[in-house]
């Protein structure tokens, strides 16, 4: 299963590429979490909000996220990931926050929704170390 998580606001160019993926590969199992986007992906399983996504993390074999804390918590899950920074979002903090952890940790990521079905597409060449993520680099370089 591939879990779609948009976070807490909108992010309709994720899940207007999400629908396009979908489209690609019918047989996909995919479950979104659209948050207050206008976009609907009617062929996928889909909610706005949960109070935690810990049974979707853990039930997904992928986890495709905006640039937020569900990247550290996927990546703590040991759990394959593709992430797009929304950088319609104040400062495009989502952008520096992901560059700043594929410095870190070798994760397949992008700021143009539009690369979502060639990262999927790649996603075998992409091996994850849990151990990078405990990196004093990386959680010193987060949380300076």
């Amino acid at each position: 299963m591939i879990f779609v998580t948009v976070g807490s606001t909108h992010f309709d160019e994720l899940i207007k590429n999400v629908i396009v993926l979908k489209e690609r590969y019918p047989r996909l199992e995919i479950v979104c979490q659209i948050g207050t986007s206008n976009i609907i992906p009617d062929k996928c399983q889909w909610f706005r909000f949960k109070d935690t996504l810990v049974d979707e993390i853990e039930e997904a074999d992928v986890i495709i996220t905006h640039g937020g804390v569900t990247v550290l918590q996927s990546l703590a899950a040991n759990k394959k990931i593709i992430a797009i920074s929304n950088t319609d979002l104040a400062d495009d903090h989502q952008t520096t926050f992901l560059s700043t952890v594929a410095e870190y940790i070798h994760i397949p990521w992008s700021n143009d929704p539009s690369d979502l079905v060639k990262l999927y597409d790649d996603l075998a060449s992409y091996t994850f170390k849990r151990s990078e993520l405990l990196s004093n680099d990386l959680y010193n370089e987060l949380f300076k």
